[in-house]
This record gives C-alpha cells, sequence and structure tokens, in this order.
C-alpha cells in the first residue's frame, strides 16, 4: 500500500505527465525512489578517496553556488542541492515530446495538481524510446530529449546528480539557478512560462554569480549566451515558417515538401552563422538527429520568451523577491 501513496504524489511532484498504464505510474515511483535512496551528502563525499580530485573540486563549488543562490538570488533554501547521487548514465531522465506532423503546438499531459505540461518523462531511456516509437507509427512527430537535472517543486529535497556535472561548472550553476527557480514560481499548465522564467533565472544569476565570484570567466559565458542567443533565433524562425506553412491549405505532399525544403534552409543557415563564429561548431551535434516539429517546439517552450523576463529583472534592478512577486502574480510585459 505505501507505493500506492508514493505513487500519487510522485506523479504530481515530478512534473511527469499522467498516463492510464499503472506501469509509467510505476516507473515513476521507481525511478524517483531509487535516486532519492543514493543520495549522499556532499561533506561526505567530499571526504570520499574513491572521488576524483576534480568532481571535489566541482562539489565544493556547488556549495558556493548554493550559498549565492540563496543570499543574492533569494532561492529557497530547503535542503535541496546538498547531497550528490553519481549516476552512471549520460541523463537523469528522457522526456519524449510529441507534435502532429503537420503543426508546431506540442502535446499536453495533464495532471489535477501539476497541470498540464509539454512532455512526458521517463527514468528509462529503453522506456522513453519504445514510447517515441509507437506515437510515430501513430504519424506524430517525436523527439526525446535528454534531461541533466530535474525539479520536484520543492517537495523533496533535490539531489545534484552527476549529469549536472558533466558541461562544466558554469552550466551548473546555471542549472541549479533554473531548478531552484521552479521551486519559487510554478504556474499551472503553463509550460512556456515556467520554462522560460527558469531560463532566464538562471542565466542572469549566472552572469551575476561569475562577476562577484569568478570575473575571469564572465566574458566567456557572456559569448557562450550571445552565441547561443544566434542560434535558438535560427531555430525559433524556422518553427515560426513552418507554423504560417501549416495554415496553408494544400495536399500532404507538397506540405512535407515544403517543410523539408525549410529544414533544408535552417541547415544552411546555421553553416552562414558558423563563419561569422570563425568556424565554432559547437551546435553541430545538434544536427546529427533528425529535425522535427517537435524537437523545434521544444526550444520554444524553453526559449522563446526569455528576453522579456530578462527585461523585467534587470528594469528591477536586480530585486529578485519583488520579480518573484511579479511572477507569482503574472505580470509580465
Amino acid at each position: 500500500m505505501i507505493i500506492v501513496k508514493y505513487l500519487g504524489v510522485l506523479i504530481t511532484l515530478l512534473m511527469l505527465s499522467a498516463c492510464s498504464t499503472l506501469s509509467y505510474y510505476s516507473q515513476t515511483a521507481k525511478g524517483h525512489l531509487t535516486l532519492m535512496a543514493k543520495r549522499k551528502p556532499i561533506k561526505q563525499v567530499l571526504q570520499d578517496a574513491s572521488v576524483t580530485e576534480d568532481r571535489k573540486r566541482q562539489l565544493k563549488l556547488v556549495q558556493e553556488i548554493l550559498d549565492f543562490a540563496h543570499q543574492r538570488l533569494k532561492l529557497p533554501d530547503n535542503g535541496s542541492y546538498e547531497k550528490y547521487v553519481e549516476l552512471k548514465r549520460k541523463a537523469v531522465t528522457w522526456n519524449v515530446i510529441v507534435t502532429p506532423k503537420y503543426s508546431m503546438t506540442p502535446s499536453q499531459w495533464c495532471f489535477p495538481v501539476v497541470g498540464c505540461i509539454s512532455y512526458k518523462g521517463y527514468f528509462s531511456e529503453k522506456k522513453a524510446l519504445k514510447e517515441a516509437k509507437s506515437l510515430e507509427a501513430l504519424g506524430y512527430d517525436v523527439y526525446v530529449a535528454d534531461a541533466t537535472a530535474y525539479s520536484t517543486l520543492g517537495w523533496f529535497k533535490d539531489p545534484i546528480v552527476s549529469t549536472m556535472l558533466d558541461h562544466g561548472i558554469i552550466l551548473t550553476a546555471e542549472t541549479i539557478f533554473h531548478e531552484l527557480a521552479h521551486q519559487q514560481v510554478y504556474h499551472k499548465n503553463d509550460s512556456e512560462f515556467n520554462e522560460a522564467f527558469a531560463t532566464a533565472v538562471g542565466q542572469v544569476g549566472t552572469r551575476l554569480w561569475l562577476k562577484q565570484k569568478h570575473p575571469d570567466s564572465l566574458k566567456f559565458y557572456q559569448e557562450h549566451l550571445r552565441k547561443q542567443r544566434q542560434f535558438i533565433g535560427l531555430l525559433l524562425d524556422t518553427s515560426k515558417r513552418l507554423d504560417k506553412l501549416y495554415h496553408i491549405k494544400m495536399s500532404d505532399n507538397e506540405t512535407e515538401k515544403k517543410k523539408q525544403q525549410i529544414i533544408q534552409e535552417l541547415r544552411k543557415r546555421y553553416a552562414q552563422l558558423k563563419q561569422s563564429w570563425h568556424g565554432d561548431n559547437r551546435y553541430d551535434a545538434w544536427f546529427d538527429k533528425p529535425i522535427n516539429n517537435a524537437r523545434l517546439a521544444l526550444i520554444g517552450v524553453y526559449f522563446e520568451q526569455i528576453p522579456k523576463f530578462v527585461r523585467l529583472i534587470e528594469q528591477g534592478n536586480y530585486d529578485f523577491p519583488k520579480f518573484y512577486q511579479k511572477m507569482k502574480e503574472k505580470i509580465v510585459l
């Protein structure tokens, strides 16, 4: 009976969509509880001789990042990210994003407490890929996205997982600020608001942290954001072009032909953008996987609204408590 109790709570808290089968509920509960059981206090990990010095260095910086999050960014101080889990895989969860073949609107999965969200999460890559395959067979555009972190919205003391450290400590800081922001403000049924808000807090918070603690690295991060904005701009523009296409009445064959033309133009435009970066190929790997509506729709959920959130933080002179209050009231210009 205790597993039934946890199933009801976990499906709500993990922001993983509701499903009609007990197997989905079971994998969610099992995956989360297994993760929680592996947590070790960071202070204990730092004393473990089997842990590499590089990992220890990262975890020491995590403690600094948390202090900054609580003191400067006024993000929740509730025990989250004070423990660590070493994962032996490339992601902590795998999220399945789905759109109709000729639509840029992602499908929604809904649950009474969390509300509707734009993806369906799995702790097993194999199960996520199986779900994706079944949806593709029905004619949908599907994408499976690796997730390096997830939030329980403060209901559990979320741990640092090794996947959060795999891309360098600067992006670790951005991720921690992002996930804590979800604990600070969360609106049901609005994935685009929630993700763009949290991403904006993550980016602005990282800039402030570097400026105060590691100024030598600030220029590197600002350059990363500049190139990211340019790349994301290409993807968002492609999404808008596809959305416009799908509202034109024509045969499926003609629509498919023009869809592939727009996607091919994206590849060419990226090649041109790289030239202005003097050959920097940081996003080449993005093109290694098929490009479809679902993959592009995910970009829109996370990034399209970021500028207005950043603008509100800056216009408010980085007064985070006031900013969060506005966000709770959904006061967005």
